[in-house]
């Protein structure tokens, strides 16, 4: 008996029918049959009534059998993990996920300075949208994950960055004007946002849903440049974070902008870096969060410092309902200077 036996066994026990299964895993029917009756000649025991029938039934054994293999595959499942565990404890590699914007928020000289200052340890990280890299996480994927909130109750997550979400409209329209926004500012607007695998989205259904706001329209989009072309209609709007705003705003070198940012109040976008409840931690990963939680730190007054000299003001860990400091003459944040990697 192997687990190309039981694989097989499972597909035929799932699909009822030997051509289907032996699609289902890529083989002949005859190649399928032929291991599965070497399989049921090892046990003693028929696992199906009749193979070649349309509608193919597991037998009593075969039934039992199926719990075999369940618990096997379990077992197994378990043991690899344990392995995998331990070559995490021999390795000196980071496996980390991160969502999309965070690097674009802080730069790679976060993930950089960290293995500046540890040579001997790696980082290997994939930058994927929010969902899929809590999935990332629960599925021991990587180990470590800067996340978006709401952060799930299967990890522990330490915050290391808050800012409200705004919208971007139309320059000419009212709303433009405002210090901020709420979501009943955008009944009847056509709306654009990401798309399902970000959480922003089951967040805005949820606050339209709680304040009673029916919006005209939601389209979701994979690109920030499809929302900013969107929001450039009158009667349209979407959403984005600041630094992806401010990245616009650089494209235009001071000239007029056809969008405006304005700040949306209780969508906050927090940013933290969390790990699983059983994960045992290892102390460079330990390092690599409280590298984390410093570099933000450091960030966030370099930010301060090159908008005071620019006459500008900016609040860092914003909490939902609060709008960022705006001081530019049109009411939008303004662009702050980079650093790049």
């Amino acid at each position: 008996m192997n687990t190309d036996q039981m694989r097989y066994f499972s597909a035929l026990y799932e699909h009822r029918n030997a051509q289907r299964a032996a699609e289902s895993v890529f083989m002949s029917r005859q190649g399928l049959v032929k291991s599965l009756n070497s399989l049921e000649q090892e046990l003693g025991a028929p696992l199906f009534d009749n193979k070649a029938a349309r509608i193919c039934a597991p037998t009593a054994y075969g039934e039992t059998f199926k719990a075999f293999v369940e618990s096997s595959t379990a077992a197994r499942n378990a043991l690899m993990r344990e392995f995998d565990a331990i070559r995490a404890r021999e390795d000196r590699t980071i496996s980390c996920g991160i969502s999309t914007g965070v690097v674009g928020l802080f730069g790679a000289n976060m993930l950089k300075d960290y293995e500046v200052k540890h040579p001997d340890y790696a980082i290997e990280y994939d930058e994927v949208p929010d969902l899929d890299c809590d999935t990332m996480l629960k599925t021991g994927a990587c180990s470590l994950a800067l996340t978006i909130a709401p952060f799930d109750e299967a990890f522990e997550t330490q915050p290391i960055y808050s800012t409200n979400r705004c919208i971007w409209v139309n320059t000419k329209d009212p709303l433009a004007h405002r210090e901020s926004v709420t979501i009943e500012d955008l009944r009847d607007y056509e709306i654009g946002t990401v798309g399902r695998t970000f959480k922003n989205y089951e967040q805005l259904i949820g606050l339209c849903r709680l304040r009673d706001v029916q919006l005209n329209r939601i389209e979701t989009f994979s690109e920030m440049t499809q929302l900013y072309r969107f929001a450039a209609t009158p009667g349209h709007a979407s959403f984005t974070v600041p630094h992806v705003s401010e990245l616009f705003t650089d494209l235009f070198h001071g000239a007029q902008e056809p969008v405006a940012t304005v700040p949306i109040e209780d969508l906050p976008w927090e940013v933290g870096i969390s790990w699983n409840k059983e994960h045992e931690m290892r102390p460079f990963e330990q390092q690599f969060i409280d590298h984390c939680v410093k570099f933000e730190l450091s960030f966030f007054v370099r930010t301060r410092i090159e908008l005071r000299l620019a006459g500008y003001s900016v609040v860092r860990g914003i909490s939902p309902g609060q709008a960022p400091c705006r001081r530019d003459a049109r009411g939008r944040r303004p662009a702050t200077r980079r650093r790049t990697a």
